[in-house]
């Protein structure tokens, strides 16, 4: 795969994840003949698969649902933070915990990334955007379709600006220009409509890659590919003074008057 498929493919899954964010919260996919062919998101979908055969139904996960209800409207904010509410005391409880965490991560609203109890004492404007119940304007939560759409695009931006770092790629032309800075403000624009912090930060670092492409020269970029692989190596040596010196001292003079040595000179002549 050449550098140019590779590109390619990496913006296709850029794209094809932030794309697959939006279906997830809105459920519209249409066919080439315009008829609707999806009214439920994927969310509301995987959510009847979990209701319809018991996933996270355990009595441990329907008391981490009561807990947190008792606490707040959002109760998710409660008892089912990943990391904080993970029962490292109560082994028995794990897989449990595990699958009902499963369970609700592909749910529109999705898992909080902070628990609840480290926001209580949060400026107001924090809690504004970390308790709204609309999972589009909660920057808190997030589903399993942003974690893929945000992992996509930190990875892929990420390598775009370590590359643009080490002066490996330029953006000069009007299409680098409208790729880079296209993508990072598309991405942009469904992180904020969507309420999604991992997106939110590739898009900000394909922005960077970007900015950091304008200042690279693309002809020093060019002469550095043409001369990858190519090396120089110096015989030090056969320039060195001991190796002089060695070939003219008196050992080496007496060893090719010796009598060995002109024996084996007449038998490499007599064999050439």
């Amino acid at each position: 795969m050449n550098g140019n498929s590779k590109a390619y493919y990496e913006h296709l899954n850029r794209v094809g994840s932030s794309w697959l964010t939006d279906v997830a919260y809105h459920g519209k996919l249409y066919g080439r003949d315009g008829i609707q062919i999806m009214d439920k998101s994927f969310c509301d979908q995987i959510a009847s698969f979990m209701d319809k055969y018991g996933v996270g139904k355990s009595e441990h996960g329907i008391l981490m649902d009561a807990i947190g209800k008792k606490k707040a409207f959002l109760h998710r904010l409660y008892e089912h933070n990943l990391i904080y509410d993970f029962p490292l005391n109560n082994p028995e409880n794990m897989i449990d915990f595990m699958v009902h965490e499963f369970s609700d991560i592909f749910t529109k609203n999705g898992l909080p990334i902070i628990p609840g109890e480290l926001l209580k004492d949060a400026p107001s404007w924090i809690n504004q955007i970390t308790h709204n119940p609309n999972p589009c304007n909660n920057w808190n939560f997030i589903n399993g379709f942003d974690l893929l759409a945000g992992t996509v695009s930190i990875y892929t931006a990420s390598k775009k600006l370590r590359s643009a770092l080490m002066n490996e790629i330029s953006v000069e032309s009007l299409g680098d220009v409208a790729k880079s800075f296209g993508i990072g403000m598309f991405e942009l624009a469904i992180a904020i409509s969507h309420a999604n912090p991992l997106l939110l930060i590739g898009g900000l670092i394909e922005l960077t890659a970007g900015l950091s492409g304008l200042f690279n020269d693309a002809d020093i970029i060019y002469m550095e590919k043409q001369q990858h692989g190519l090396s120089l190596e110096f015989a030090l040596e056969c320039n060195s003074i001991e190796v002089a010196l060695d070939a003219l001292s008196i050992e080496r003079s007496l060893d090719s008057l010796s009598l060995e040595s002109s024996i084996d000179k007449l038998s490499k002549m007599s064999f050439e």
